[in-house]
Protein backbone atom coordinates (compact mmCIF):
# COMPACT_ATOMS: atom_id res chain seq x y z
CA UNK A 1 0.00 0.00 0.00
CA UNK A 2 1.63 3.26 -0.89
CA UNK A 3 1.70 6.01 2.26
CA UNK A 4 1.80 9.76 1.31
CA UNK A 5 2.32 11.01 5.23
CA UNK A 6 5.72 9.41 7.16
CA UNK A 7 3.37 10.15 10.00
CA UNK A 8 -0.19 11.11 11.18
CA UNK A 9 -1.30 13.16 14.18
CA UNK A 10 -4.69 12.65 15.88
CA UNK A 11 -5.47 16.66 17.53
CA UNK A 12 -4.34 19.61 16.97
CA UNK A 13 -3.47 20.40 20.76
CA UNK A 14 -0.59 21.39 22.04
CA UNK A 15 1.31 17.83 21.82
CA UNK A 16 0.29 16.83 18.28
CA UNK A 17 1.09 19.88 16.73
CA UNK A 18 4.23 20.43 18.99
CA UNK A 19 5.51 17.22 17.60
CA UNK A 20 4.25 18.36 14.05
CA UNK A 21 6.51 20.68 14.03
CA UNK A 22 9.34 18.80 15.42
CA UNK A 23 8.77 16.03 12.28
CA UNK A 24 8.76 18.44 9.85
CA UNK A 25 11.83 20.30 10.99
CA UNK A 26 13.36 16.36 10.39
CA UNK A 27 11.74 16.47 6.81
CA UNK A 28 9.07 14.58 6.85
CA UNK A 29 5.49 14.30 5.82
CA UNK A 30 3.33 15.08 8.25
CA UNK A 31 -0.19 15.12 8.16
CA UNK A 32 -2.53 16.79 11.78
CA UNK A 33 -6.61 15.66 11.73
CA UNK A 34 -8.86 18.05 13.50
CA UNK A 35 -12.12 17.60 14.38
CA UNK A 36 -12.53 21.57 15.19
CA UNK A 37 -11.81 24.80 13.25
CA UNK A 38 -8.44 26.52 14.53
CA UNK A 39 -8.29 28.06 17.09
CA UNK A 40 -10.92 28.20 19.36
CA UNK A 41 -11.04 28.74 23.59
CA UNK A 42 -10.36 25.57 26.16
CA UNK A 43 -10.40 24.88 29.57
CA UNK A 44 -7.26 25.21 30.67
CA UNK A 45 -5.11 27.23 33.20
CA UNK A 46 -3.08 29.01 30.21
CA UNK A 47 0.25 28.93 32.76
CA UNK A 48 3.35 27.56 30.96
CA UNK A 49 6.20 26.98 33.05
CA UNK A 50 9.68 27.90 32.84
CA UNK A 51 11.50 24.98 31.92
CA UNK A 52 9.85 25.45 28.46
CA UNK A 53 11.49 28.51 27.53
CA UNK A 54 14.24 27.03 25.26
CA UNK A 55 11.57 25.29 23.33
CA UNK A 56 9.04 27.86 23.11
CA UNK A 57 11.91 30.39 22.11
CA UNK A 58 13.39 27.74 19.51
CA UNK A 59 10.11 28.41 17.35
CA UNK A 60 10.36 32.20 17.90
CA UNK A 61 7.16 32.51 20.60
CA UNK A 62 8.69 35.62 22.08
CA UNK A 63 9.71 37.46 18.79
CA UNK A 64 5.55 37.88 18.00
CA UNK A 65 4.09 38.16 21.59
CA UNK A 66 5.04 40.37 24.65
CA UNK A 67 4.26 37.70 27.63
CA UNK A 68 3.24 38.21 31.45
CA UNK A 69 6.43 36.40 32.70
CA UNK A 70 5.35 34.61 36.00
CA UNK A 71 7.72 34.00 39.27
CA UNK A 72 5.80 33.95 42.15
CA UNK A 73 3.00 31.11 43.23
CA UNK A 74 0.52 31.92 46.14
CA UNK A 75 -1.67 29.04 47.36
CA UNK A 76 -4.42 29.74 49.49
CA UNK A 77 -6.43 27.33 51.76
CA UNK A 78 -10.42 27.37 52.17
CA UNK A 79 -10.84 29.58 54.51
CA UNK A 80 -7.81 32.11 53.21
CA UNK A 81 -5.06 31.04 54.87
CA UNK A 82 -2.06 31.85 52.05
CA UNK A 83 1.30 30.47 51.37
CA UNK A 84 3.56 32.33 48.80
CA UNK A 85 6.92 31.18 47.30
CA UNK A 86 9.06 32.05 44.68
CA UNK A 87 9.00 29.37 40.98
CA UNK A 88 12.33 27.93 40.43
CA UNK A 89 12.24 28.94 36.74
CA UNK A 90 10.11 31.83 35.42
CA UNK A 91 7.11 30.99 33.96
CA UNK A 92 4.53 32.98 31.27
CA UNK A 93 1.07 33.36 31.03
CA UNK A 94 -0.51 32.74 27.55
CA UNK A 95 -3.85 31.47 26.54
CA UNK A 96 -4.57 28.57 25.22
CA UNK A 97 -6.37 30.04 21.59
CA UNK A 98 -2.87 32.31 21.30
CA UNK A 99 -0.77 29.08 21.71
CA UNK A 100 -2.40 27.39 19.56
CA UNK A 101 -2.62 29.90 17.00
CA UNK A 102 0.94 30.46 17.07
CA UNK A 103 1.83 26.20 16.59
CA UNK A 104 -0.93 26.04 13.95
CA UNK A 105 1.11 28.87 11.88
CA UNK A 106 4.21 27.77 12.81
CA UNK A 107 2.98 23.98 11.38
CA UNK A 108 1.40 25.60 8.16
CA UNK A 109 4.71 27.26 7.85
CA UNK A 110 6.94 24.14 7.96
CA UNK A 111 5.27 22.30 5.27
CA UNK A 112 2.45 20.66 7.67
CA UNK A 113 -1.07 19.53 5.98
CA UNK A 114 -3.88 20.42 8.41
CA UNK A 115 -7.10 19.20 7.65
CA UNK A 116 -9.38 21.46 10.08
CA UNK A 117 -13.20 19.78 10.79
CA UNK A 118 -11.89 16.13 10.16
CA UNK A 119 -13.27 13.48 12.24
CA UNK A 120 -11.25 10.52 12.59
CA UNK A 121 -14.08 7.62 12.96
CA UNK A 122 -11.31 4.72 13.16
CA UNK A 123 -7.82 3.83 12.96
CA UNK A 124 -6.07 0.22 11.90
CA UNK A 125 -2.87 -1.02 11.79
CA UNK A 126 -2.29 -3.45 8.89
CA UNK A 127 0.95 -4.99 7.79
CA UNK A 128 2.77 -2.11 8.69
CA UNK A 129 0.51 0.76 7.40
CA UNK A 130 -1.76 2.71 9.58
CA UNK A 131 -5.29 3.48 7.60
CA UNK A 132 -7.83 6.18 9.27
CA UNK A 133 -10.96 6.54 8.19
CA UNK A 134 -12.94 9.70 7.83
CA UNK A 135 -16.28 11.27 8.39
CA UNK A 136 -16.19 12.39 5.18
CA UNK A 137 -15.27 8.73 3.75
CA UNK A 138 -12.15 9.07 3.13
CA UNK A 139 -8.67 7.37 4.66
CA UNK A 140 -5.66 8.23 5.22
CA UNK A 141 -2.30 6.25 5.22
CA UNK A 142 0.87 6.75 7.38
CA UNK A 143 4.04 5.20 8.06
CA UNK A 144 3.37 5.92 12.21
CA UNK A 145 0.05 7.18 13.64
CA UNK A 146 0.22 9.67 17.33
CA UNK A 147 -3.41 10.16 18.71
CA UNK A 148 -3.35 13.68 20.55
CA UNK A 149 -6.46 14.25 21.28
CA UNK A 150 -8.01 15.52 24.85
CA UNK A 151 -10.92 13.65 26.98
CA UNK A 152 -13.87 13.36 24.39
CA UNK A 153 -12.98 11.34 21.73
CA UNK A 154 -14.12 7.81 20.39
CA UNK A 155 -10.31 7.44 20.27
CA UNK A 156 -10.18 7.29 23.39
CA UNK A 157 -10.26 4.38 25.55
CA UNK A 158 -13.19 4.52 28.00
CA UNK A 159 -12.73 4.83 31.49
CA UNK A 160 -15.03 3.42 34.12
CA UNK A 161 -15.93 4.50 37.64
CA UNK A 162 -13.71 7.14 37.65
CA UNK A 163 -14.64 10.72 39.80
CA UNK A 164 -15.50 12.94 37.65
CA UNK A 165 -14.99 17.08 37.97
CA UNK A 166 -16.33 20.11 35.86
CA UNK A 167 -13.68 22.45 34.42
CA UNK A 168 -14.75 26.33 34.22
CA UNK A 169 -12.93 29.16 32.26
CA UNK A 170 -13.14 33.14 32.18
CA UNK A 171 -11.23 35.47 30.77
CA UNK A 172 -11.85 38.97 33.16
CA UNK A 173 -10.18 42.14 33.95
CA UNK A 174 -9.10 41.77 37.58
CA UNK A 175 -6.52 44.10 39.48
CA UNK A 176 -3.85 41.24 39.66
CA UNK A 177 0.31 40.89 39.27
CA UNK A 178 1.59 40.20 36.25
CA UNK A 179 4.24 37.87 38.19
CA UNK A 180 1.67 35.94 40.30
CA UNK A 181 0.24 33.01 39.97
CA UNK A 182 -2.26 31.83 42.46
CA UNK A 183 -4.10 28.20 43.25
CA UNK A 184 -7.29 29.16 45.75
CA UNK A 185 -8.96 26.01 47.50
CA UNK A 186 -12.50 25.55 48.01
CA UNK A 187 -14.56 22.55 49.15
CA UNK A 188 -14.79 19.92 46.02
CA UNK A 189 -12.09 21.97 43.79
CA UNK A 190 -9.66 25.07 43.15
CA UNK A 191 -9.48 27.71 41.71
CA UNK A 192 -6.04 29.07 39.33
CA UNK A 193 -5.25 32.61 38.68
CA UNK A 194 -3.16 33.97 36.36
CA UNK A 195 -2.33 36.82 33.37
CA UNK A 196 -2.36 35.84 30.08
CA UNK A 197 -1.75 38.25 27.30
CA UNK A 198 -3.19 41.68 26.23
CA UNK A 199 -3.68 42.75 30.43
CA UNK A 200 -6.29 39.71 30.66
CA UNK A 201 -6.27 37.49 33.42
CA UNK A 202 -7.31 33.67 33.41
CA UNK A 203 -9.59 32.75 36.03
CA UNK A 204 -9.66 28.93 35.84
CA UNK A 205 -11.27 26.09 38.37
CA UNK A 206 -11.88 22.44 38.44
CA UNK A 207 -15.41 21.26 40.84
CA UNK A 208 -16.40 18.18 41.85
CA UNK A 209 -19.27 17.02 39.89
CA UNK A 210 -21.24 15.99 42.40
CA UNK A 211 -20.98 19.55 44.13
CA UNK A 212 -22.57 21.18 40.47
CA UNK A 213 -25.33 18.71 40.82
CA UNK A 214 -25.69 19.56 44.09
CA UNK A 215 -26.78 23.01 43.07
CA UNK A 216 -28.69 22.09 40.06
CA UNK A 217 -25.43 23.27 38.11
CA UNK A 218 -26.66 26.46 38.51
CA UNK A 219 -22.92 28.08 38.48
CA UNK A 220 -23.41 31.62 40.44
CA UNK A 221 -24.83 30.08 42.53
CA UNK A 222 -22.10 27.64 43.32
CA UNK A 223 -19.65 30.82 42.99
CA UNK A 224 -21.52 33.11 45.44
CA UNK A 225 -22.25 29.52 48.36
CA UNK A 226 -19.42 27.77 47.66
CA UNK A 227 -16.04 29.10 46.06
CA UNK A 228 -16.77 32.40 47.95
CA UNK A 229 -16.25 30.69 51.47
CA UNK A 230 -12.60 31.39 50.94
CA UNK A 231 -12.69 34.60 51.35
CA UNK A 232 -9.32 35.66 49.27
CA UNK A 233 -11.18 34.10 46.18
CA UNK A 234 -14.56 35.49 47.22
CA UNK A 235 -13.07 38.81 47.20
CA UNK A 236 -11.15 38.46 43.04
CA UNK A 237 -15.03 37.15 42.03
CA UNK A 238 -16.68 39.91 43.16
CA UNK A 239 -13.91 42.23 41.62
CA UNK A 240 -13.58 40.65 38.10
CA UNK A 241 -15.19 41.81 35.28
CA UNK A 242 -15.80 39.03 32.98
CA UNK A 243 -14.96 39.53 29.13
CA UNK A 244 -17.20 37.16 27.95
CA UNK A 245 -21.16 36.29 27.95
CA UNK A 246 -20.69 33.36 29.45
CA UNK A 247 -18.32 30.68 31.51
CA UNK A 248 -16.11 27.95 29.21
CA UNK A 249 -17.26 24.59 30.45
CA UNK A 250 -16.15 21.40 30.04
CA UNK A 251 -17.60 18.13 31.75
CA UNK A 252 -16.67 14.62 32.61
CA UNK A 253 -13.32 15.40 33.24
CA UNK A 254 -11.02 12.47 35.14
CA UNK A 255 -7.01 11.95 36.08
CA UNK A 256 -7.10 8.21 35.71
CA UNK A 257 -3.86 6.51 34.62
CA UNK A 258 -3.36 5.22 31.14
CA UNK A 259 -1.28 3.38 28.67
CA UNK A 260 0.52 5.10 26.02
CA UNK A 261 0.70 2.18 23.25
CA UNK A 262 -2.23 0.43 22.77
CA UNK A 263 -2.49 -1.58 19.50
CA UNK A 264 0.63 0.09 18.31
CA UNK A 265 -0.86 3.17 18.36
CA UNK A 266 1.00 5.24 20.17
CA UNK A 267 -1.12 8.22 22.70
CA UNK A 268 1.00 11.82 24.18
CA UNK A 269 -0.28 14.53 25.93
CA UNK A 270 -3.96 14.39 27.54
CA UNK A 271 -4.60 11.69 25.34
CA UNK A 272 -1.75 9.36 27.65
CA UNK A 273 -4.19 10.67 30.90
CA UNK A 274 -5.37 13.49 31.51
CA UNK A 275 -2.95 15.56 33.29
CA UNK A 276 -3.73 16.73 36.66
CA UNK A 277 -3.38 20.78 37.35
CA UNK A 278 -1.37 20.16 40.38
CA UNK A 279 1.55 18.48 38.22
CA UNK A 280 2.56 22.09 37.85
CA UNK A 281 1.97 22.53 34.06
CA UNK A 282 0.05 20.25 31.73
CA UNK A 283 1.15 22.48 28.55
CA UNK A 284 4.64 21.88 29.12
CA UNK A 285 4.26 18.17 30.12
CA UNK A 286 2.39 17.66 26.42
CA UNK A 287 5.00 19.82 25.01
CA UNK A 288 7.91 17.67 26.60
CA UNK A 289 6.16 14.41 25.19
CA UNK A 290 6.53 15.93 21.96
CA UNK A 291 10.20 16.34 22.07
CA UNK A 292 10.85 12.92 24.01
CA UNK A 293 8.43 11.32 21.26
CA UNK A 294 10.04 12.86 18.17
CA UNK A 295 13.59 11.75 19.08
CA UNK A 296 12.49 8.03 19.04
CA UNK A 297 10.44 8.54 16.31
CA UNK A 298 13.60 10.28 14.27
CA UNK A 299 15.51 6.91 15.14
CA UNK A 300 12.42 4.66 13.88
CA UNK A 301 12.08 6.36 10.50
CA UNK A 302 16.44 6.17 9.80
CA UNK A 303 15.72 2.83 10.64
CA UNK A 304 17.38 2.34 14.69
CA UNK A 305 14.62 1.30 16.07
CA UNK A 306 12.32 -1.60 15.34
CA UNK A 307 8.32 -1.00 16.07
CA UNK A 308 8.90 -3.00 19.48
CA UNK A 309 11.33 -1.33 20.33
CA UNK A 310 9.69 2.20 19.66
CA UNK A 311 6.99 1.07 21.41
CA UNK A 312 8.74 -0.19 24.30
CA UNK A 313 11.04 2.53 24.46
CA UNK A 314 8.18 5.24 24.37
CA UNK A 315 6.59 3.66 27.38
CA UNK A 316 10.31 3.30 28.94
CA UNK A 317 10.72 7.01 28.30
CA UNK A 318 7.58 8.37 29.15
CA UNK A 319 7.24 6.89 32.69
CA UNK A 320 10.72 7.77 33.46
CA UNK A 321 10.25 11.47 32.92
CA UNK A 322 6.57 11.62 34.06
CA UNK A 323 5.64 9.07 36.30
CA UNK A 324 6.93 11.01 39.43
CA UNK A 325 5.47 13.58 38.31
CA UNK A 326 1.74 12.40 37.30
CA UNK A 327 1.71 10.42 40.42
CA UNK A 328 2.54 13.72 42.93
CA UNK A 329 0.04 15.38 40.96
CA UNK A 330 -3.06 12.89 41.78
CA UNK A 331 -1.32 12.50 45.01
CA UNK A 332 -2.18 16.28 45.66
CA UNK A 333 -5.23 15.99 44.24
CA UNK A 334 -7.76 14.35 46.56
CA UNK A 335 -6.61 16.79 49.84
CA UNK A 336 -6.40 19.61 47.48
CA UNK A 337 -10.12 18.51 46.69
CA UNK A 338 -11.33 18.17 50.19
CA UNK A 339 -11.93 21.26 52.87
CA UNK A 340 -10.40 19.58 55.62
CA UNK A 341 -7.44 18.33 54.26
CA UNK A 342 -6.40 21.11 52.09
CA UNK A 343 -6.61 23.33 55.32
CA UNK A 344 -4.55 21.04 56.67
CA UNK A 345 -2.15 20.88 54.06
CA UNK A 346 -1.74 24.51 53.89
CA UNK A 347 -1.12 25.45 57.10
CA UNK A 348 1.32 22.80 57.29
CA UNK A 349 3.33 24.31 54.59
CA UNK A 350 2.89 27.91 55.81
CA UNK A 351 5.92 28.16 58.51
CA UNK A 352 7.66 25.18 56.73
CA UNK A 353 8.88 27.48 53.25
CA UNK A 354 11.43 24.54 52.59
CA UNK A 355 8.54 22.00 52.49
CA UNK A 356 6.60 23.77 49.68
CA UNK A 357 9.48 24.75 47.60
CA UNK A 358 9.77 20.90 47.82
CA UNK A 359 5.89 20.63 46.18
CA UNK A 360 6.81 22.85 43.78
CA UNK A 361 9.99 21.02 42.70
CA UNK A 362 7.92 17.67 42.80
CA UNK A 363 5.63 18.94 40.51
CA UNK A 364 8.05 20.90 37.81
CA UNK A 365 10.81 19.31 35.78
CA UNK A 366 13.80 20.61 34.47
CA UNK A 367 14.58 22.09 30.75
CA UNK A 368 13.97 19.49 28.08
CA UNK A 369 14.93 21.18 25.08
Amino acid sequence: MNTKYDLIVVGAGIAGLSLACLLAEQGKKVVVLEKEHLPYHKVCGEYVSGESYPFLEHFGLFKSLDLPIIDTVGVSSPKGAYVQRPLSHHSIGISRYQLDNFFKEKALELGVEIRENTKVLSHNYINEIYTCQLDNGATVNGKMLVVCVGKKSNLNPKVINARQFVGIKYHVKLPFANNLIELHNFNGGYCGISKIENDQTNVCYLLDNNVLKAHKGDIKTIEQQVLSKNPRLGQYLTDMQPLWDKPLVTSQVHFVPKEVVINHVLYAGDAAGMIPPLCGNGITMAMQSAVLLSGLLKDFFDGKLSQNQLENSYKHIHKNTFGLRLWAGRALQKPMTNPWASELLIRTLKPLPWLMDGVIKLTHGKVYF
